[in-house]
């Protein structure tokens, strides 16, 4: 198939012979469907136009695609356009192609193309895109958690969804309002002190850079430090200056006018939480899952064929995780994670413990979605050649983020997700208290031993032998003499062991973080172990029962499930043969 116009039509056309096929095949129960959900639909669609135009807007009133990354975007938007050949030509080096996840820069070119747009007016309208499709997907996704949950959505829901619809593409982080503070001069100089905060500091700039000496403003780049919270320390105490870690969020990227593959994978990126919400949903035996099978047929993957509600929706499941390891390759791992550990809870909230079958049906699940995934993009993989590797894929050996900075980063969804745990675990169902010690010393344990893990193939490996060294003279470590045979595991072991000291030391001295978010792993799965009842000898709902799919909380509504699905629910079309 060519890369022009007549290609990407014959492209439109596949798809509509398949959608009428589809129709064909059970066109009623879609039309069914829209007719049950029509507010919905027209809701998501008149609030996906609304928000899309609103950014054409933003962008016509900023429309250069200069400064940052964004002419390396342009330049992969333009040879995904225009390169006569796949995979597309690589616009800085002459005969060879592009070696990049490059797969969201084809869709919107192709896009570009059949609305006959030249490519910088396709770039600025992709912007809009990803703007309204990100809001879109965080509406859909929490309208279906909560009609999944209950009959009528009602006033709270309907509330709910359009807040995450507004907040996605608008929310921050708390730096802005520290950057408020900053310029007026609030806090003394201790508090900034203590922040350490990029260009926040008394030591630092004497005034953002949004403000000259009269206080006035005098850049419009001043909202780009709320990417770049972290001062980065390394464990000896050296200031890292040149590497700073990124904390972009979505409103960020989409001000910056920013086509970057993670942010081409934001809708998809809902797209896929919602299909990890539908696989949660039919292990469990509810809504969907309700059809698939409840736990009297729902056999063992070992036993039979791999059960799900339908082979298309298994077929749509491997298309979309290995077109995001396409648009963006560091989500391969991510979102099928996300996946099997919707089915596993599934199961386990149908079963009322967790099994080893279990384990084994996930463990089954994710190789399969990992495989079905890159056997549908082969020809991708088999061209794609990454830069990232070891040493760069490195464990962190820099000091441990501080709580604070993880606030400021992360304040805003924990404004919820805090409340809510604290809510339960006061009011409501609790589990062992053995449970929540077990994960509350476990998980940081656990996590250690996989870094010592990962830090010993990485000292092993020659590639790694420069980093470690600098690494030990830096805090002062001894190392044995490297072998002029190479260093080998042996000489890994011991580099680690003469490490250890140092970093332990940095996890004690900074070890907030840790414990709060072990505290709050902890709590969740202990609050998760309260409502299913499971007990000493492990009894526990089954997939019929009436069990919550959240825990009660006395901050939020009472959402009931019930064995079969809402009339008015917005999930997927019946999907049984």
């Amino acid at each position: 198939m060519a890369n022009n116009t007549g290609g990407a039509l014959l492209g439109v056309a596949a798809v509509v012979a398949l959608s009428a096929w589809a129709w064909r095949q059970d066109g009623g129960a879609v039309w069914g469907w829209l007719k049950a959900n029509g507010r919905y639909v027209l809701t998501a669609e008149l609030a996906f136009a609304l928000l899309f135009l609103l950014w054409v807007w933003v962008r016509a009133n900023n429309p250069s695609i200069t400064a940052t990354e964004k002419p390396m975007e342009f330049a992969f938007f333009n040879s995904a356009s225009t390169s006569p050949v796949y995979p597309p030509l690589d616009p800085w080096l002459s005969g060879f192609s592009i070696s990049y996840y490059y797969f969201g820069y084809v869709m919107v070119s192709v896009v570009g193309r059949l609305a006959a747009v030249p490519e910088a007016i396709g770039f600025n309208l992709a912007i809009a895109w990803l703007v309204a499709g990100s809001g879109l997907g965080a509406f859909g996704l929490v309208y279906n958690l909560i009609a999944s949950q209950r009959e009528k959505i009602g006033a709270v829901g309907w509330t709910l969804a359009l807040l995450a619809f507004v907040a996605l593409p608008l929310a921050g982080n708390g730096e802005m309002a520290l950057e408020v503070a900053y310029g007026r001069g609030w806090g003394s100089e201790a508090t900034w002190a203590w922040l350490d905060m990029q260009d926040l500091r008394p030591e630092g700039v004497g005034r953002p850079r949004f403000l000259d000496s009269e206080g006035n403003p005098s850049s419009s780049w001043w909202w780009w430090r709320a990417s770049r919270v972290i001062r980065e320390y390394h464990l000896g105490g050296r200031v890292e200056d040149g590497l700073t870690p990124i904390a972009e969020f979505p409103g960020f990227s989409f001000v910056l006018g920013d086509m970057h593959p993670h942010v081409l994978a934001l809708p998809f990126a809902f797209l896929s939480l919602a299909l990890a919400l539908q696989w949660f949903l039919w292990a469990s035996g509810g809504a969907e899952g309700q059809r698939g099978g409840g736990a009297e047929e729902r056999r063992s993957v070992f036993q039979s064929a791999i059960r799900v509600p339908h082979f298309a929706f298994l077929a749509l499941t491997a298309i979309i995780i290995g077109g995001l390891s396409f648009l963006n390759t560091w989500d391969v791992l991510i979102h099928p994670s996300c996946w099997v550990a919707a089915y596993a809870l599934g199961r386990w909230r149908a079963e009322g413990r967790l099994t080893e079958q279990i384990w084994g049906e996930a463990a089954v699940l994710g190789v399969g979605f990992v495989l079905s995934a890159y056997l549908l993009y082969l020809p991708f993989y088999l061209g794609f050649r990454s830069q990232a590797g070891a040493p760069f894929i490195l464990p962190m050996l820099m000091r441990p983020t501080r709580l604070v900075h993880f606030l400021i980063i992360f304040g805003m969804p924990l404004l919820a997700i805090v409340p809510f745990v604290v809510a339960n675990a006061v009011g409501g169902k609790r589990g062992r208290w053995q449970t929540w010690l077990s994960w509350f010393i476990g998980l940081p344990l656990a996590l250690l031993a996989i870094k010592l893990l990962w830090s010993w193939l990485i000292a092993s490996n020659p590639a790694g032998y420069g980093t470690v060294t600098n690494l030990a003279n830096e805090v002062g470590a001894i190392l044995p003499p490297l072998p002029t045979t190479g260093g080998g595991w042996g000489w890994g072991a011991q580099a680690v062991a003469a490490l250890l000291p140092a970093v332990l030391s940095a996890r004690l001295t900074y070890i907030a973080l840790t414990i709060f978010l072990s505290a709050l792993v902890a709590t969740a799965v202990w609050l998760w172990q309260g409502e299913l009842g499971t007990g000493d000898k492990g009894q526990g709902t089954n997939a019929g029962s009436s069990a919550p799919l959240l825990p009660r909380s006395p901050l939020l509504p009472s959402f009931s499930s019930s064995s079969s699905p809402a009339p008015s629910s917005p999930s997927a079309p019946n999907m049984s043969t």
